[in-house]
């Protein structure tokens, strides 16, 4: 988890640009980052904040049409699971959102 100071974002990036350029230097390297936008500085997603979560798999990169499952676990309560299938033709270090 990363806080936007210290990835070098600007207070409350709205842009998933903005934070994929600033955070991700080294694209060989798997990294993940939770930011959280219009927060109040604590690490709780309440309402009216936007969560990003990016991850990125560095060398390990999927294919078109690979299936990707990721599990956020909250410390207490249920998991929240989303489940896609990368699109096909996507660029070359490019990246998706999964909305």
């Amino acid at each position: 988890m990363s806080d936007e100071e210290s990835a070098g974002l600007s207070e409350d990036p709205e842009e998933l640009d903005e934070i994929v350029e600033k955070i991700f230097n080294n694209m060989e390297k798997p990294e993940a980052y939770f930011i959280i936008y219009n927060d109040d500085n604590d690490t709780i997603l309440e309402n009216f904040e936007k969560g990003f979560l990016i991850i990125n798999m560095g060398k390990y990169g999927l294919r078109e049409y690979d299936k990707v499952r990721i599990e956020v676990k909250p410390g207490e309560g249920s998991a929240l699971t989303i489940d896609r299938t990368i699109p096909g033709g996507l660029p070359k270090n490019n990246y998706v959102d999964l909305g």
